[in-house]
């Protein structure tokens, strides 16, 4: 990459610069297409000779990088923005480098990457001698909280989320819905945290979000006759889902008053992604009632609203498409369960979802298991228990529900041993997670 523009007596004497390198074993050519690129042998060389020069001289070198690159490859600034940041904030030029922080944590996110998108943001925020205004800051600390929460890092989302409320308090412009957005955010994380943490965890976790559950209380009452917004929405549905979850057995008459209250909000609004969201918190109150018929009455009514035009993002539609797999599984209706799982599990994987890919595996599996299609269900349980190698714990919780239905294949085909080792890992799995088999029901399972 270095060599682009260079002249052919400088390229002679670089190449046998490189070549005496390369002899020494200092460094290796990590590729030779479209251009050869080289990377020291060992991290502990390249620091030795890093630590050789002085900072003055660092900074320069790192500038002309830099500047190097930016000439070179116009065309590929976004490509490089993350090796440009790099350059830029080790020369000091730290206003150009928050710059392609965020082209590059703008490039990760369009591919789903999460870890890199927050990598890249908390980088840029970082960087010293900067004033970002606040207005700048929150949804930057926002998209560090959605992709934490989608990599299933709900402790990690919970306080970059609490952290967004402390920094919006500080400013103190007095705006309401945006208070109630950021506590929204909180509350609905720690609602929903049980997806992820057991139950002692979760229930400390909604213990430490009991304040900002009752401060976005009072500020909903206040609302109350006021122009409607998304965001008044977005406060009643994470009342609601806070509501069935935080008592045992929860509050479900006055989650449902909540939904129901955001859903109308909704209906006023004419916002189909506010109504998809207060809709879906509906569909899992009559689940937890036993009301399954309605509950796909809801779903049916999700999967209509994604053919409005104004849904363009793929991620709106993961909601609908879940809810409808599970409501239509619960009717007995398989083969329509089959057919939501299948697309979840595809938008899922599209979008690096892997704990919504993972569910929409094991509703793939107990449907097929359902429909009696056996020979599939194996090859379902072991691209589950793949992923579940492939990445960490936190994000992929193990699979008891699937591996309870490979083992009744198992038992069906006569395979006797191979179904009483799958039953004897679900039970263990089960048991590792709660003791009280009395606690234990469809939903723990999934």
């Amino acid at each position: 990459m270095a060599k682009k523009g260079m002249t052919p007596a400088r390229k002679r004497k670089l190449n046998h610069q490189l070549s005496h390198l390369e002899s020494r074993g200092l460094v290796r050519v990590s590729q030779l297409e479209p251009e050869i690129e080289y990377l020291f042998r060992h991290a502990l060389v390249q620091d030795a000779v890093y630590e050789t020069l002085l900072k003055s001289d660092r900074k320069k070198l790192h500038r002309r990088v830099a500047d190097t690159l930016e000439s070179l490859y116009p065309d590929r600034l976004d490509e490089l923005a993350g090796l440009l940041a790099h350059h830029l904030a080790a020369a000091g030029e730290n206003a150009r480098a928050y710059g392609y922080y965020l082209r590059a944590a703008d490039r990760a996110s369009s591919a789903y990457a999460h870890e890199e998108t927050i990598q890249h943001i908390e980088a840029a925020l970082r960087l010293p001698g900067l004033t970002i205004p606040i207005e700048t800051r929150l949804p930057l600390l926002e998209r560090i909280g959605n992709a934490h929460n989608s990599l299933g890092h709900v402790l990690q989302a919970i306080a970059t989320f609490q952290l967004a409320v402390g920094q919006w308090d500080n400013v103190g412009t007095g705006n309401a819905a945006t208070t109630i957005h950021w506590l929204a955010k909180v509350v609905s994380c720690a609602a929903n945290a049980g997806w992820h943490l057991s139950d002692e965890p979760h229930a400390e976790v909604l213990t430490a979000s009991l304040p900002n559950r009752d401060r976005l209380i009072a500020l909903l009452d206040s609302t109350e006759g006021e122009t409607p917004s998304r965001e008044i929405v977005q406060g009643y549905v994470a009342l609601a889902e806070d509501a069935s979850v935080r008592d045992k057995p929860p509050d479900v008459a006055q989650a449902e008053r909540r939904a129901r209250r955001a859903v109308e909000i909704a209906e006023r609004l004419d916002d189909p992604l506010a109504l998809i969201s207060s809709l879906s918190v509906l569909n899992n109150l009559y689940g937890l009632q036993g009301l399954f018929r309605e509950r796909y009455e809801v779903a049916l009514r999700q999967m209509a609203l994604l053919q409005s035009p104004s849904l363009s993002d793929p991620r709106a539609r993961l909601e609908p498409l879940i809810d409808a797999a599970t409501s239509a599984m619960y009717i007995g209706d398989f083969r329509q369960t089959l057919t939501y799982a299948q697309e979840y599990g595809r938008l899922a994987r599209q979008l690096e979802e892997v704990g919504k890919l993972r569910v929409a595996l094991e509703l793939q599996t107990y449907a097929l298991f359902r429909l009696d299609r056996w020979d599939e269900v194996l090859p379902s349980l072991d691209e589950t228990l793949a992923l579940g190698k492939q990445y960490a714990h936190e994000r992929l919780s193990l699979p008891c529900f699937t591996i309870a239905v490979a083992a009744a294949v198992h038992f069906l085909r006569g395979e006797a041993d191979a179904g009483a080792s799958r039953r004897d890992e679900a039970y263990q799995i089960m048991t590792g997670r709660d003791n009280n088999e009395a606690r234990w029901d469809r939903v723990q399972h999934m």
